[in-house]
């Protein structure tokens, strides 16, 4: 039923299929083909989307600017490396809660998307502070990074964004208190037990 949709509404510019489980691959192939228009992609949780679905969406609607493909797990570097070099008008992309993605696909995306506004990449423990330092060199637009449960994501590299005005969801540590800045700043002494 949603592919006889897709196939009469071609000029089709917002699509959300949030938490859907019974659409096809083969739909988003027919979605590709149909609405070359298509600005807006969501498929949140939608954990039946395949590589080759995808790849078609990326081939094909390169008008996309809204893409939120959270929880897809099957989606890995390929497709990202895809969006990046044929959607470069993206300015959200979130790419939450999938595993398969690495360092490599998000140099891509740093690099062609320079128009990327907002990324969130929470829970994608295969990226690295390398991720975040070539946001910072190569999206001069990036206004947003979500990028909680990122393991190798620290502070060294979210500083970076801070400064230039990012909003990032990952407070940093509080600064340790050193004892005798303790002590000074209090006029009077401090006794420690260990």
């Amino acid at each position: 039923m949603l592919q006889e949709i897709l196939i009469r509404n071609t000029r089709l510019r917002k699509l959300d299929l949030t938490n859907c489980s019974s659409v096809s691959n083969t739909s988003l192939q027919v979605l590709a083909l149909n609405c070359p228009d298509l600005h807006t992609l969501i498929l949140y949780d939608c954990h039946w989307t395949s590589v080759e679905g995808m790849m078609a969406v990326a081939l094909n609607c390169r008008g996309l600017e809204h893409v939120d493909i959270t929880g897809c797990w099957c989606i890995n570097d390929d497709v990202i490396i895809l969006l990046a070099l044929h959607c470069k008008k993206i300015q959200y992309l979130s790419l939450s809660k999938i595993y398969g993605i690495t360092d490599y696909s998000m140099s891509i995306v740093a690099k062609e998307i320079p128009c990327l506004r907002h990324l969130n990449i929470q829970g994608c423990w295969r990226l690295s502070d390398d991720s975040v330092r070539l946001l910072g060199e190569y999206c001069p637009n990036l206004k947003a990074l979500q990028a909680k449960e990122c393991r190798d994501v620290t502070e060294t590299s979210l500083v970076r964004l801070r400064v230039k005005g990012v909003n990032i969801d990952v407070r940093p540590p509080p600064k340790p208190y050193r004892v005798s800045n303790l002590t000074n700043n209090m006029n009077r002494k401090l006794y420690i037990q260990i």
